[in-house]
């Protein structure tokens, strides 16, 4: 394999036993992503092992477990996320594509995201309540870094036409559903909680890139499916 051409490309995310409706849907779409240099790993925060069991009976998975339930949900997600980064830097993957559980993108979308050469760049995906209303894209709004104090607009719409113009945009929030992220990254920002503070990982992430200048950016030809549940269990679809 060509590295220079295709570099060596990590597909990861947390995982859930309550996240599992998707799984199949989500597997099949993985499988058929047209790049060929990546590979596949799961860190999964499920009170026990067996979901790490039967992922790992699927080709090319690579699940592992992560430990302590001792911790509160926010703590735990987090844990599994520096499970994905340390792995990724152990084995010298170049590029983190964190594509959560309940995301589908075009099979393309490997491709597409490193053809825009920023280290930080994710696709647009539907969030909320089964309504298609709203993309987890927030854009900064009179943000003050000297005092490290922000204000973000609402959820953008979905598919403001203004917006999903095929053009890169530049935002304060993408969420991690789908997000490709260069390892240089992660040697000054890191997956993170902060006790008694209830936000999680992926705001967090936001926040910490934005005060140190390292900018996130939205391909807007990239539109991923979310299937996503509401909070009766209720598929999205």
């Amino acid at each position: 394999m060509n590295e220079k051409k295709y570099p060596k490309v990590l597909l990861c995310c947390p995982q859930h036993e309550s996240k599992m409706y998707a799984w199949s849907r989500w597997y099949e779409n993985v499988m058929n992503l047209t790049y060929p240099n990546f590979d596949i790993y799961i860190a999964d925060n499920s009170p026990t092992m067996d979901n790490v069991i039967y992922m790992n009976t699927f080709e090319g998975v690579r699940a592992v477990f992560t430990p302590d339930r001792k911790k509160g949900h926010l703590a735990i997600m987090n844990d599994s996320h520096k499970q994905l980064i340390e792995y990724a830097k152990k084995n010298k993957y170049e590029w983190i594509f964190h594509l959560e559980s309940d995301v589908i993108p075009p099979i393309d979308v490997i491709e597409r995201l490193l053809a825009r050469n920023r280290p930080i760049i994710a696709g647009a995906y539907d969030i909320f309540a089964g309504q298609q209303r709203m993309a987890m894209i927030q854009l900064p709004e009179g943000i003050n870094r000297t005092e490290r104090a922000f204000n973000v607009v609402d959820y953008l719409q979905h598919r403001e036409p203004l917006f999903f113009d095929g053009k890169l945009q530049k935002v304060h929030h993408a969420g991690l559903g789908c997000i490709l992220i260069h390892r240089d990254i992660f040697n000054s920002v890191q997956f993170r909680v902060v006790k008694g503070l209830d936000m999680h990982t992926d705001t967090l992430f936001a926040n910490y890139c934005y005060h140190l200048h390292k900018d996130i950016v939205v391909d807007k030809t990239v539109m991923c499916k979310h299937y996503n549940t509401t909070w009766d269990g209720k598929i999205i679809n």
